[in-house]
């Protein structure tokens, strides 16, 4: 089946306080590294205990970010997947939230204010997928930018045992006002 073809979302299993938690980014790149402190950062204001990591830990809940070899040896595939597409699958102790993503330097993900240019980056399908896990399963909601349009309820990240979800925006191209 290609992303296309396949059911948007599965989830299976009792939902389960996860405990410890490790971010994992097997191949450092700007914007991956990003969406990893954004994970850190919303899950740790949540009350969560979190943690990157260098490497899996078999005795934590691990999230595994990027298009990565570990994801595709897991059977975590992007083929088929649209521009900005993600899939988030976990499978046992691990939580791959894979996406196509900008491999570009530092200064093309913050800006001046250290927030993502967003017109410097031109894909971040991880990034997208790490702001679905936070909404679905840490029940942070976005509203709009800023601590205060941003609400991180305490709650402690309860996962069910399998989770296989794709997701991509439903027009490839997306601009507010003229580009350039």
């Amino acid at each position: 089946l290609t992303a296309l073809e396949a059911p948007f979302c599965r989830l299976a299993g009792d939902h389960k306080a996860a405990g410890a938690i490790n971010i994992v980014v097997p191949e450092k790149y700007p914007l991956v590294n990003f969406a990893a402190e954004e994970l850190l950062v919303f899950l740790q204001e949540g009350g969560n205990q979190v943690q990157p990591s260098p490497a899996v830990n078999p005795d934590a809940l691990c999230i595994v970010l990027g298009d990565c070899e570990m994801a595709r040896a897991a059977g975590v595939s992007l083929e088929g997947v649209p521009r900005d597409g993600y899939r988030i699958v976990k499978k046992g102790n691990l939580v791959f939230i894979s996406g196509q993503d900008s491999k570009g330097p530092a200064d093309f993900v913050k800006g001046d204010s250290g927030h993502l240019d967003m017109l410097e980056v031109q894909d971040y399908a991880t990034l997208f997928g790490v702001y679905e896990f936070l909404e679905r399963f840490a029940g942070v909601r976005f509203y709009f930018p800023g601590k205060m349009g941003t609400i991180v309820p305490q709650k402690t990240l309860a996962l069910p045992e399998s989770i296989d979800l794709l997701d991509y925006p439903a027009m490839d191209i997306r601009t507010v006002g003229e580009p350039g």
